[in-house]
């Protein structure tokens, strides 16, 4: 499903300072939005990349692997 936006309040005809006050507030809230967007995806992304990390060195035989987060065993 296709989703349609309203016309932004930006290009309205008349430009009052209530106008401009809520386009400034909805371009904040979407720098928010986007930033937390992006630190879950990095977070994501990192927790991903430990596990194969962690995977690797499981396979070619270590004991333990030991990284800021967690400790994986070898298993018997």
């Amino acid at each position: 499903m296709l989703k349609t936006r309203k016309a932004c309040p930006q290009y309205s005809e008349t430009h009052n300072s209530e106008t401009q006050y809520s386009v400034t507030q909805n371009s904040e809230a979407s720098k928010q939005r986007n930033l937390k967007i992006v630190i879950l995806n990095r977070a994501n992304l990192n927790t991903a990349n430990m596990v194969l990390l962690a995977e690797r060195y499981f396979r070619i035989g270590l004991t333990s692997f030991d990284k800021s987060i967690f400790t994986l065993h070898k298993r018997e």
